[in-house]
């Protein structure tokens, strides 16, 4: 659905004869655009393993830097152009994304856990087995379906309905805000003020070749995330990687806007600015930004994933307008004329938080927005190593955040003891087939097989049928 949106907006941006028209083409890409951030989020974190889901939901973020350069690429390309096909050349390269996924979907597994909700339990071993191929010990695999399995019964069970208020019913309120604090926490970071008025700040800063700096910005984000990866894998966890890009997210806004507030108008304020721009772009959207979709996705229930997600981009998209309609009245300077003092604001949003809950501050349009730091720090619980159902295990008890690190879970512990107990009765089993193999062969063959897919009911029925003890 979302690639069949993004080729109507696309269509209709080409086109386009009026600022109507135009509009109704951007709308249909926003569309489409929550559509993929959505569920490919989503998706990522249902299929991925434990140790390796923060890994691939951040990976996301090296897909919008590469997209981001390669758009800014040919943007510049195209400037130059004097008809319509200045703005029709980039619009159509727009096709290329959505018409590559229309295809490769039809090769992707579904999630198995989306296959477990919907009581469809042998295509969703099916998918799990394709998902983790030979990774996995067959043990290891039957207990990560067992753990499934438990996990989405145990849902089944305290759910009465699926809804848009189940989000803020129970022990889903906490997950929620959760989720909202860290999506929100882009928005809060002042991550759409450079997005969408990165060039005029540039401008202001006396830079006189934006693209080429606009690139190498692009380029510093894309290094900051490998680098961020690596780190999430290797060394922190994604609640340190949360609060370490948040506190270096508000040094880099409290520099440029001291420099503008000491010596306003001058060269080096210009390149106080330039500098810590970088620093944000390294430190920012390599440690908090990339960390920022797993946590997201992974801290709400499976049964409520897609409906929370949703809300909170929405809640998300709405800040991101704000800031975006905010913003000239700041910076203009036929308006406030704060320049690169607009920055206080921000830094404020990224440290006030360290320390308190959601609260009004500073502008109209930063309200709830300084929650972050103070969010993360007092709220936030890490959740790295977690299975997902460990995940649900920890917020039904109610486990406090300091806890979750140390918490045993019992959900991995029975899933391991269920599937231990399988595989002794399968090979039981297959010890009364091979002890009948002369005479029932091919029937020791398929025990094997079933044993292999740990499939003990259909075992214990073939060596009913095929052996006399």
């Amino acid at each position: 659905m979302g690639t069949v949106i993004a080729f109507a907006g696309c269509a209709a941006q080409m086109v386009a004869s009026s600022v109507a028209s135009l509009c109704v083409g951007r709308a249909l890409m926003g569309a489409s655009n929550a559509f993929f951030i959505t569920f490919s989020n989503a998706y990522i974190v249902e299929c991925a393993p434990p140790q390796l889901r923060a890994l691939c939901s951040a990976a996301f973020a090296i897909t919008i830097n590469i997209g981001t350069i390669l758009g800014a690429v040919v943007d510049e390309r195209t400037s130059h152009i004097m008809s319509r096909l200045s703005y029709q050349i980039p619009l159509a390269c727009l096709f290329i994304f959505p018409a590559t996924l229309s295809i490769f979907v039809f090769f992707i597994p579904e999630s198995p856990r989306w296959l477990m909700l919907h009581d469809r339990r042998e295509e969703a071993e099916k998918s799990l087995i394709i998902l983790r191929g030979n990774s996995l010990e067959p043990e290891f695999l039957q207990e990560e379906l067992v753990e499934i399995v438990r996990g989405v019964e145990e849902e089944k069970s305290n759910a009465s309905s699926l809804s848009l208020v189940d989000i803020f019913r129970g022990t889903n309120l906490r997950r929620t805000l959760l989720c909202v604090a860290v999506v929100v926490s882009r928005a809060s970071a002042g991550l759409w003020v450079f997005l969408s008025y990165g060039t005029y700040f540039y401008q202001q800063a006396g830079v006189d070749d934006v693209f080429k700096i606009s690139i190498y910005s692009m380029v510093v984000q894309l290094v900051g995330v490998a680098a961020g990866l690596y780190c999430a894998y290797k060394v922190w966890g994604r609640r340190t990687m949360l609060l370490v890009g948040t506190g270096a997210a508000a040094i880099s806004m409290a520099a440029p806007a001291l420099g503008a507030t000491i010596a306003p108008g001058t060269p080096e304020a210009a390149k106080v600015f330039l500098a810590f721009n970088f620093i944000y772009g390294l430190t920012y959207s390599g440690f908090a930004g990339s960390m920022t979709w797993p946590v997201s996705a992974e801290v709400v229930s499976s049964r409520l994933r897609v409906v929370t997600l949703s809300f909170a981009t929405g809640v998300d998209y709405f800040f991101a307008w704000l800031t975006s309609f905010c913003s000239p009245y700041f910076i203009n300077p036929t308006a406030l004329n704060w320049g690169a003092k607009y920055c206080w604001i921000w830094a404020a949003s990224n440290v006030v938080t360290f320390g308190k809950r959601f609260r009004v501050a500073l502008t109209r349009h930063s309200r709830l927005l300084t929650s972050r730091l103070a969010f993360f720090w007092f709220f936030l619980p890490d959740m790295k190593g977690r299975s997902l159902e460990e995940i649900d295990e920890m917020f039904e008890k109610r486990v406090a955040t300091r806890d979750f690190a140390t918490f045993e879970c019992q959900s991995s512990s029975q899933a391991h003891d269920i599937a231990l107990h399988k595989m002794e009765e399968a090979i039981y089993l297959l010890y009364k087939c091979l002890r009948g193999a002369s005479t029932y062969a091919s029937n020791t063959v398929s025990c094997f097989r079933c044993i292999v897919r740990f499939d003990v009911s259909v075992v214990q029925a073939k060596a009913s049928d095929g052996i006399n003890i």
